[in-house]
């Protein structure tokens, strides 16, 4: 077959046509659970950015840790986050971080349900989070995402997340490790147009 890789942005496929896409499988960022730009640092570099240039890329990200922006729909927030429980007893901070994660995923979504074509599929892969001991099920959120946009979900799975596979593996010698207990399990979730 043949493959084209560009460098893009998932909330704005702006050179990708409509309904010319089969299938999607990805896995967005994680609300508040690693700190990507860390374990990216040196591909970046790598890639040609320059050292200056990675926290513009930060501040820009999906699921960056920071509020919406002051034009955001806020009904919409509201939509997107409907179901997640006890946000009320989190900082106000916290909160706009969840609803400018919420945004942006819908966006991701939305995104991905212009470019699929008709019965094409997106498979979803996300960890819920823990913010403060508050649990915040970002599969609660995508799949709100997905049914604003269209999508029906097919099927959702836990999975287990093997200890020695993370993304950045815990020390091995800190058996009480916060970030060990953080995420144990992540949703598998596929969605049909």
């Amino acid at each position: 077959g043949k493959v084209k890789v560009q460098l893009g942005d998932a909330r704005n496929l702006k050179d990708v046509s409509d309904k010319s896409i089969s299938a999607i499988i990805t896995s967005p960022p994680y609300l508040n659970a690693l700190d990507y730009m860390r374990g990216h640092k040196l591909s970046l570099v790598w890639l040609g950015h320059k050292i200056s240039e990675l926290g513009n890329i930060r501040s820009n990200s999906v699921g960056v840790e920071k509020g919406p922006d002051s034009t955001a729909d806020l009904h919409l927030t509201t939509e997107l986050t409907k179901g997640l429980n006890h946000l009320e007893k989190l900082p106000r901070r916290k909160q706009n971080m969840i609803r400018r994660y919420a945004l942006d995923m819908y966006e991701v979504v939305e995104e991905s349900a212009r470019v699929l074509e008709k019965k094409g599929q997106a498979t979803f892969v996300v960890g819920n989070s823990c913010i403060d001991e508050i649990f915040v099920e970002n599969a609660l959120i995508i799949r709100n995402s997905c049914k604003m946009a269209g999508l029906r979900l097919v099927s959702q799975k836990e999975r287990e997340i093997p200890q020695n596979k993370r993304y950045l593996p815990p020390p091995s010698y800190d058996n009480v490790s916060t970030f060990k207990s953080r995420m144990k399990t992540e949703s598998v979730m596929r969605f049909s147009k």
